[in-house]
């Protein structure tokens, strides 16, 4: 899988698209048991795996890094090798960490001056709630 970008540009490349794919890939293999949904998947996540071992994440992957974990978990079950391990802690290691952010965040709807981000998204919030964070 080559990113949908020049390779000067990879390191400012929100890869939370890929994770999605990657979560739509293992969903179709479970309604269809099509063979080369796992060929896919691994092959995308090994380029995956490239690309956040030297960009760090950022936006949308930062704040959705655990839905990565569901084709990787996926992945894992059918091929047990220990790169797939070192992604997920990778991932989870360059998350946005909802439990902290929570402890102490202002629940009040946000002044005029505040911009909406991925961390006060409402979707973002109850999918890190539905993780587990």
């Amino acid at each position: 899988m080559d990113l949908p970008c020049a390779k000067e540009e990879r390191n400012r490349y929100d890869v939370w698209a890929a994770f999605l794919i990657g979560k739509v890939l293992v969903l179709y293999h479970g309604c269809t048991g099509d063979a080369r949904i796992e060929d896919a998947v691994y092959r995308m996540m090994r380029q995956l795996m490239r690309h956040i071992a030297v960009n760090t994440l950022f936006n949308w992957g930062a704040a959705r890094w655990y839905e990565c974990q569901i084709p990787l978990l996926w992945l894992y079950e059918r091929r047990p090798e220990e790169w797939i391990l070192e992604m997920a802690t990778l991932l989870e290691a360059e998350e946005i960490d909802y439990v902290k952010l929570y402890g102490r965040f202002d629940f009040r709807k946000p002044h005029a001056s505040r911009y909406w981000t991925q961390i006060n998204h409402v979707v973002n919030t109850a999918m890190a709630l539905r993780a587990g964070r």
